[in-house]
């Protein structure tokens, strides 16, 4: 899990260096921008593929979300938002809400679940 952490997060730090470079020294024409896209989106890309592949070795959520979060982030190497392609990522953005929304009423559901009044403390 660390590890998909780390390239993810590497991944969006060379992004926004990218950016902020772009920004501040080249008037918005940096010549050099795609190598730094190409390198931080193959970084997130492998992040969120361990990041699934964690999920789906440890339990923590349903096995349908990493395999969904690992197929799409594989289909984030072809989006590409300057043509219709940009619709693959569009797999990745549902992907994180459902595991946001199942992260999000699961606790809710073993509320409902548990009974509060067949709670027992233990005497030592």
């Amino acid at each position: 899990m660390r590890a998909g952490l780390v390239s993810a997060a590497l991944g969006f730090l060379v992004l926004l260096a990218a950016v902020l470079l772009q920004a501040a020294f080249f008037d918005g024409d940096f010549s050099g921008m795609p190598y730094f896209v190409v390198v931080g989106m193959v970084a997130l890309i492998i992040g969120f593929v361990l990041i699934g592949f964690c999920i789906l070795r440890s339990g923590v959520l349903p096995r349908w979300i990493g395999v969904f979060l690992v197929v799409s982030s594989a289909l984030l190497l072809v989006a590409n938002e300057q043509t219709s392609a940009v619709l693959f990522a569009v797999p990745f953005q549902l992907a994180i809400a459902s595991a946001g929304y199942v992260m999000w009423t699961a606790d809710r559901r073993e509320r409902k679940s548990s009974h509060t009044g067949s709670l027992r403390v233990k005497a030592r």
